[in-house]
């Protein structure tokens, strides 16, 4: 009675001040006021009527309480505003731009970033995190070279791939222990860490598999329906109740724009259905679907994960998302509700350029654009041959320099690259997934006969070079960790490859001297990679390391007379050599900076020397490459609006 009667005083000064102060004083019984204590107090055969209007005071005290408690925690349980802000990384720790995948994600509490940034290896990248309550980020150990990577439920682990070709999935803790290799032989399409203990990806079928993270048999959950002309199931997303699988399904044959389709995977029944046309999906546990369109639009709609069905169209939300090759999105949402997107400035394209050994630099063809990926000079200097990612994948083309016609070379597999001139400049050699595994090809450079099947070995072969005689072919076979090695065979004369170079280490980037006296290849025996030389075909017999500090790319100037490679800061290296009857380095020399052009994986260069040594052609990246990164905290509260409208 004493708390009802101060609340009903007519002056704001003599009622409660709050909901809390009001719902202490109904709890305390010795709670009493100067007017209540005055008041007469029935006694005698008044208790009755008194004992009555007590339990009714009780009920109104409990019905004002609840209404008091109701507006005040209404009060206090407001939306927070939704907030936006670019990050921005200071140059040493900036996000590389890669253009075959996401390049950051958020994890599942929306407190970490992990993003792919520099590595002081040459030509790698590495995974970074940083913690959004600080302004450092840092680079996780045993990362270097890795990419689509997914946190685990709690946030504290992270599946990652490692390699080219066919790829390996790695597992490595945020505290710092090293990583663990868990699976080889998957596609490098993406992959998520489900709350059932399983990593979903692409496996070398092109549909989805999952896999224990604690190893285990591998299972195929996705079937490719050639009916509707599905070649690659990719970037899949598991829904939270573990019913099924969002992903992208990539068609053959597909139009420049609208290639892709959003689909659904029925665990249970392992059925799978296309929902709408998109590239990228991710499921919002606000219960949308948020999925990115070719043009670079946002979009969500209604989604049922239980019927695995959308409820209601798509809305637009936002555009210029950056989008990139195989229908790549960098966008993330967190569990919490915060959306990370990059927005599209990296959607320029690249140019091949031609650059002098001061680093001044000349576009090849200002009217040739596009996404490019190695590349090989012909002996004579006049014709380039280059991979080239298309709607029909990544395809070999030759092109007449500096700006004659453009050839299309290869027309089969989903990728073709890494091209290789035979001596006489009739042929390029390149390597071919048409057959599952990398096997190496050949074609006459017009196009006037047929691929022509060169090597096939079971652990694929992932890199070629010719002899300048013609009478070698210098390759490293597997793709794998622990697994790459350099080896060489006499077409025609040997039924069994040679063993040149096959320790306990990684060894790739092989490359013949001039002379054939020579081999030249990157090794990773003290932990970094390094360029070392040994004789040929003799390799036992001497070693001599040419880098230090890291060291990638190795290639031959025409001379003989030079070795050229990309070192640990990114900076093209000229390496003067005597080599007649023995090896000797006479000294060294940085020429210029290869930071803005293309090198993303260290296993294969991404340059080429003309026939003078005066001039290198590589890939200069697309300007703007590597937009703007956008956070958006309680990002869901807009989401529910807009699509509610």
């Amino acid at each position: 009675a004493a708390s009802i009667d101060k609340s009903l005083q007519k002056l704001p000064a003599d009622r409660f001040t709050s909901a809390a102060e009001f719902a202490s004083a109904l709890a305390n019984p010795s709670f009493s006021v100067a007017a209540t204590a005055a008041a007469p107090v029935a006694v005698g055969g008044e208790r009755r009527g008194l004992s009555r209007m007590t339990v009714g005071l009780a009920a109104v005290s409990a019905l004002l309480l609840v209404a008091a408690l109701w507006g005040w925690t209404r009060t206090v349980s407001q939306p927070a505003p939704v907030a936006r802000v670019n990050i921005v990384f200071p140059e040493d720790q900036r996000r590389n731009s890669y253009i075959w995948g996401p390049t950051a994600t958020l994890s599942p509490d929306g407190s970490r970033i992990v993003y792919m940034g520099p590595s002081v290896q040459a030509g790698a990248g590495q995974l970074w995190s940083r913690s959004l309550d600080r302004l450092i980020a840092e680079p996780i150990p045993g990362t270097v070279g890795g990419y689509n990577w997914s946190f685990s439920p709690d946030g504290t682990r992270l599946a990652f791939m490692t390699g080219s070709g066919l790829a390996t999935i790695n597992v490595v803790s945020l505290t710092g222990e090293p990583p663990i290799a868990l699976h080889d032989s998957v596609q490098w399409f993406g992959g998520d860490w489900s709350k059932d203990g399983m990593i979903y990806f692409t496996n070398a079928g092109w549909s989805i598999s999952r896999v224990p993270v604690t190893g285990g048999p591998v299972e195929a959950v996705s079937t490719r329906d050639s009916t509707e002309r599905e070649a690659i199931h990719h970037w899949p997303d598991v829904l939270p109740n573990g019913k099924g699988v969002v992903f992208t399904v990539g068609h053959t044959s597909p139009a420049a724009t609208g290639e892709y389709d959003i689909a659904v995977l029925d665990l249970e029944s392992g059925t799978h259905r296309t929902l709408l046309r998109g590239l990228y999906a991710r499921y919002a546990t606000s219960g949308h679907l948020v999925f990115v369109r070719a043009d670079g639009v946002l979009l969500a709609a209604p989604f049922d994960q239980d019927r695995l069905e959308l409820t209601g169209p798509p809305v637009p939300l936002l555009e210029d998302i950056s989008v990139k090759q195989w229908g790549a999105v960098d966008l993330a949402i967190s569990e919490s509700g915060t959306l990370l997107y990059v927005s599209g400035a990296n959607v320029a394209p690249d140019q091949i350029v031609r650059v002098s050994r001061s680093g001044e630099e000349e576009i090849v063809d200002p009217e040739w654009t596009g996404v490019f990926g190695s590349l090989d000079l012909s002996p004579d200097g006049t014709r380039l041959a280059v991979s080239v990612a298309g709607s029909d994948g990544q395809q070999m083309w030759v092109k007449d320099l500096p700006r004659g016609p453009l050839a299309k070379l290869t027309f089969d597999g989903s990728v073709n690259y890494r091209p290789a001139w035979t001596p006489d400049g009739l042929f390029v050699s390149y390597l071919s997934d048409r057959d599952g595994l990398w096997d190496l090809y050949m074609r006459r450079a017009d196009g006037s006969a047929q691929d022509q099947h060169v090597l096939h070995r079971e652990r694929g072969v992932e890199q070629a070079t010719w002899s300048r005689d013609g009478e070698w072919i210098v390759f490293r076979e597997g793709g794998d960790v622990g697994q790459r090695d350099i080896m060489g065979i006499r077409p025609g004369r040997d039924s069994v490859p040679t063993g040149l170079v096959t320790t306990q280490f990684e060894e790739y980037n092989p490359a013949l001297s001039p002379d054939g006296r020579w081999l030249a290849y990157v090794a990773e025996e003290t932990g970094t990679p390094e360029v070392y030389v040994r004789p040929f075909p003799n390799t036992g017999d001497a070693k001599w390391q040419i880098s230090s500090n890291g060291g990638a790319f190795p290639v031959w100037a025409h001379s003989g007379r030079e070795l050229f490679y990309v070192n640990g800061s990114n900076e093209l290296v000229s390496v003067a050599v005597s080599a007649g009857t023995t090896f000797v380095v006479e000294g060294s020399e940085i020429l210029f900076s290869t930071q803005d052009y293309k090198a993303n994986a260290q296993y294969h260069p991404y340059y080429t020397v003309s026939p003078d040594d005066q001039y290198f052609y590589t890939i200069r990246l697309g300007a703007g490459v590597g937009g703007d990164m956008v956070l958006v905290f309680n990002w869901f509260e807009e989401l529910k609006q807009k699509v509610e409208e």
